[in-house]
């Protein structure tokens, strides 16, 4: 019998204690990695969020008139700034779920927390490139330590460790706990990044109002503004159902290897080859140890099993 089958029928496994993430969301709860994971809904999304992305940019561009002292270049802003606000609610995205995590302590939400932060990373990111190149020709300089411009690349800094840290941390309890914490002060700066041209002098002009601004501009503006929100909701859903997909991949092989431990248990249970519970970091959720040797020890659940649940793992 395949160890996959093992894990998901054996009567020992459901005796044995299981690690948090396995409990709270097991791989039968997560849909199976295949082409028809994402809803339909989801698909359509992603066209409804291309085709108002492109249609939002080329009438902007092509409708409205040249700016009086920057013309054509101040045509970026209808990605600049969209990039700039959606970044915003990406990290409040990750604020709100962070916070959910280390109150219930739900994997869904360290996973949607996870989603949110690398989106937000990658309009941060577009953000300070676009604004570098707008820069070079109004400033006539690439980069300044400007208040805002600092403030936004502590902000990118910040999440891009968030990210960093979700890679290096093997344990899930401890990556969602350490990613919480470092989300919810990464989203602490986002008020700093927004009111950093009021506070302090800075080159960087400050927020417009509607009232000053040319209604063309606002309108397209604003229709910009919407098409990224779209493209930020698709974004993050698509890259949930992935990371949902990876940790369920992880459940799968976590099971796997504990029944391959299992039927080593019990060929040496047979053989009466048994020796000392030796705790270990290995499966030790799971109350599976591990010897020197490589040969496991027997867990408190396979001691007191019968002739009849040792068959299942045969």
């Amino acid at each position: 019998m395949k160890t996959e089958e093992i894990a998901n029928r054996s009567p020992l496994i459901a005796k044995l204690p299981m690690s948090p993430a396995v409990m709270t969301d097991s791989p039968s709860s997560i849909p199976p990695a295949t082409g028809a994971a994402l809803p339909r809904a989801s698909e359509w999304l992603g066209v409804v969020a291309l085709v108002s992305i492109l249609g939002a940019q080329l009438l902007g561009i092509s409708t409205s008139p040249p700016d009086r002292d920057m013309g054509d270049l101040q045509k970026i802003m209808y990605v600049h700034v969209p990039a700039a606000w959606n970044a915003f609610l990406a990290f409040f995205v990750v604020a709100a779920a962070s916070l959910l995590y280390l109150w219930k302590g739900q994997e869904h939400h360290d996973l949607l927390a996870a989603a949110a932060a690398e989106v937000g990373a990658v309009l941060t990111a577009l953000t300070l490139v676009l604004g570098s190149i707008w820069g070079r020709p109004t400033w006539g300089v690439w980069w300044t330590w400007d208040p805002r411009l600092t403030s936004t690349a502590v902000l990118l800094v910040i999440f891009a460790g968030y990210l960093a840290l979700r890679s290096f941390v093997d344990d899930p309890d401890r990556r969602a706990q350490w990613s919480a914490v470092v989300g919810l002060l990464g989203a602490l700066n986002v008020p700093i990044v927004y009111m950093s041209v009021r506070w302090w002098r800075t080159i960087h002009q400050i927020q417009s109002d509607p009232s000053t601004v040319d209604p063309r501009y606002v309108i397209w503006l604003r229709a910009n503004a919407i098409a990224f929100l779209v493209v930020l909701v698709y974004f993050i859903l698509k890259r949930y159902r992935a990371a949902q997909m990876e940790r369920a991949a992880e459940h799968l092989a976590e099971r796997a290897a504990l029944a391959r431990c299992l039927r080593l248990c019990v060929r040496d249970r047979r053989c009466g080859r048994l020796e000392p519970r030796k705790p270990t970091p290995l499966l030790r959720n799971h109350g599976v140890t591990e010897q020197p040797s490589g040969r496991p020890t027997i867990p408190i659940a396979l001691e007191e099993a019968d002739e009849a649940e040792l068959e299942w793992v045969q």
